[in-house]
Formats: structure tokens, sequence, C-alpha cells
């Protein structure tokens, strides 16, 4: 039996830029990211803080049915 799956949006504004580093020829990334429904921001210096962010506002649009594993019929 197929599900029916309502669709769900999460937006986001990312925005980055770089920044000098210690060493001249060694620029540092830097980046913002904001949920645009809250306008909650956050900063980051690496990609995984990034994915946290995201993760926080995306995992409470998934329905914990869809994370189960799909049983065998």
């Amino acid at each position: 039996m197929a599900q029916s799956f309502a669709r769900h949006t999460v937006s986001f504004v990312l925005r980055l830029w770089v920044e000098s580093g210690e060493q001249p020829d060694e620029p540092q990334w830097r980046g913002q990211i904001e949920h645009v429904g809250s306008g909650e921001k956050a900063h980051f210096q690496d990609l995984s803080a990034l994915q946290n962010t995201m993760a926080k506002f995306v995992i409470g649009f998934i329905p914990s049915s869809t994370m189960e594993p799909k049983k065998e019929a």
C-alpha cells in the first residue's frame, strides 16, 4: 500500500564569505544560516556546524514513521 506524504518545505538563507587566515595564503570560509520560518540565525566555521543547525529544523518535519525501517510483506 502506498503512503501519501504531505509536502513540507523548510527554507534557509545561506550566506558565505572568506576571511583572511593567519597566513595570507590560508583563507577561512565563514557562514551564516537563517531559518526563514523563525528568523533564527547561526554562524558557522565548518560544515558540521552548518549541518547541525539545519538538522534542528529539518528533523521536526520528518514523520517518525518514515524513520523506521520498512517491513517486508
